[in-house]
């Protein structure tokens, strides 16, 4: 969780992977969420280098996360963050809408 003082700005989720194809030493991050005023601050940046520093501390080489295919803003900041779009796709029910999501992957320093 990133936090100024007593204000929460963001929380990043990680765990094991949900998806059946993930190879061995593969984590995968469920969720980053920042408060709108901390968008563009870095501390989503920050929050992803201590979700990888905690996945490689647990003895993950990889990680995926999936992210919907529109959320153009997301993917720039996760292929700027040295995640690659990995060609696995899917649909998700968000709320009674179906999206199309895409798996993104990166290795784990």
């Amino acid at each position: 969780m990133a936090h100024d003082g007593e204000q929460g700005l963001g929380f990043a989720a990680w765990g094991p992977p949900r998806d059946r194809d993930a190879p061995s030493g593969t984590a995968e991050l469920y969720a980053i969420y920042l408060e709108w005023a901390a968008a563009g601050t870095g501390v989503a940046t920050a929050l992803l280098n201590a979700v990888r520093h905690e996945m490689a501390q647990a003895g993950h080489e990889r990680a995926l996360l999936w992210v919907l295919s529109a959320n153009a803003r997301a993917r720039g900041f996760y292929e700027r963050e040295r995640w690659t779009a990995d060609g696995s796709r899917k649909i998700v029910n968000l709320g009674g809408a179906e999206l199309a999501a895409v798996r993104y992957a990166t290795a784990v320093p």
